[in-house]
C-alpha cells in the first residue's frame, strides 16, 4: 500500500523531480515509483531513449502518452484499475498524470490555479476523489495504464 502521507504537501514545481525541490506529476510519478520499487523510466528519466529536457512538454506535448501507449497497458475502465496504475487526464488541453490508490482515489500535483467553480486547487501534491476532480470544468479523463509487475 502506498503511504502517501511522506508526499501530501510536497510544494508543486516544474520538472520538480525532489523531495526537497518539490515535483509535478511526472516527477511525483518517478518518486513514488521509485519508492515502491516498481519500474517506469530508467534512473536518467529517459522515457524514450532520448533524456528529458526542461521544456519536454513544449517540444512534444504526447510523448509520455506515447510511452504509455508502447509500454503500458491502457484501460479505459476506472473500476479495473489498481493501487499504482497511472491515470491520465486533459486538464484545459495539457495532459497531466497521477497515481491511483484505489478506492476511487488518486495522489497528484498540478500548477496552483482557480477553477472555474472559483476552488483554488493545486500548487501542493493531494489526495483526491476522482469523481470530484473528474467533476471540475475543463478537465477531461483520457483513460488510465495498468502498472506492469
Amino acid at each position: 500500500m502506498i503511504d502517501t502521507s511522506k508526499y501530501l504537501n510536497l510544494k508543486y514545481k516544474f520538472n520538480g523531480r525532489t523531495l526537497e525541490e518539490g515535483v509535478d506529476c511526472l516527477g511525483l510519478l518517478f518518486l513514488v515509483y521509485q519508492d515502491q520499487g516498481w519500474d517506469i523510466v530508467t534512473d536518467s528519466f529517459e522515457f524514450d531513449g532520448k533524456p528529458i529536457e526542461k521544456n519536454w512538454f513544449e517540444l512534444d506535448k504526447f510523448r509520455f502518452y506515447r510511452y504509455l501507449l508502447k509500454n503500458w497497458k491502457k484501460e479505459p475502465d476506472i473500476s479495473k484499475l489498481e493501487e499504482g496504475d497511472i491515470l491520465l487526464w486533459q486538464i484545459n488541453g495539457e495532459s497531466h498524470s497521477a497515481i491511483y490508490l484505489g478506492y476511487n482515489r488518486f495522489l497528484s500535483t498540478y500548477p496552483e490555479m482557480v477553477n472555474k467553480l472559483g476552488l483554488n486547487i493545486g500548487g501542493y501534491v493531494f489526495v483526491m476523489r476522482l469523481s470530484v476532480f473528474n467533476a471540475i470544468p475543463g478537465v477531461e479523463f483520457i483513460c488510465g495504464f495498468k502498472r506492469k509487475g
